[in-house]
């Protein structure tokens, strides 16, 4: 069995924007560029705050707040790190003319589970977000309140620093089509909605990265 740290520290980055009707305008590639734009600048600030999470806590947080059941995502985890190569080779130059990943691929399944619970934790703990609902085959993936207004919070994650840039890409643009909705425009109107797009990035077994761009609209 793979050993687990009994802690991991996350570090979050943090980048707020706000939703104006020019965004909400854009669609196409013109959206594309301008959450390229977004989600890269999110890159360039400096951590927000570091933290500490230890793994019963995190194992709390992943029976909180994921959508997919997964048992022991913390053991796919580990796994992941101690893993070397399969033992079977990954091609058969004979048969097969292209190459592919020579070591395992981390189980997406349990990435995503790691991640959610991650954004769980993120909100409540450092922006002091109460979840009230975990949406199931729907987004968001997390809904909360803060001081009178919801948080829509669309979580992603990552063992690929190239990434965290699509990461981000996809979840605050989720959040702007949920901003957009008919549905939505009362609570934008009156300042009452936000969206959180939370992508964690595993850089080490024991060490992450959470990057959190805040979409604003008031």
């Amino acid at each position: 069995m793979p050993r687990i740290p009994w802690r991991i520290r996350i570090d979050v980055y943090y980048y707020q924007k706000r939703v104006d009707s020019t965004l909400l305008g854009l669609w196409g590639t013109a959206l594309n560029n301008r959450l390229t734009e977004i989600s890269k600048k999110s890159l360039n600030t400096p951590v927000f705050r570091s933290i500490w999470i230890s793994i019963p806590v995190l194992r709390h947080y992943i029976g909180k707040c994921m959508e997919e059941l997964v048992v022991s995502p913390e053991l796919d985890f580990a796994a992941y790190w101690y893993s070397i190569s399969p033992s079977l080779p990954s091609f058969y130059t004979p048969l097969v003319y292209f190459g592919g990943q020579t070591t395992y691929v981390m189980s997406k399944s349990a990435a995503a589970a790691i991640g959610e619970g991650v954004a769980g934790f993120v909100s409540e703990n450092i922006f002091g977000i109460d979840l009230i609902c975990r949406p199931i085959g729907i987004a968001p993936d997390l809904l909360g309140v803060k001081n009178g207004v919801y948080y829509l919070i669309e979580a992603k994650a990552t063992s690929s620093k190239g990434n965290i840039v699509d990461g981000l890409k996809k979840a605050i643009k989720t959040l702007i089509e949920i901003i957009k909705s008919e549905l939505s425009a009362e609570y934008v109107n009156r300042g009452e909605i936000a969206g959180m797009g939370i992508v964690t990035y595993f850089e080490k077994i024991n060490r992450f990265l959470t990057y959190v761009i805040e979409m604003t609209t008031r």
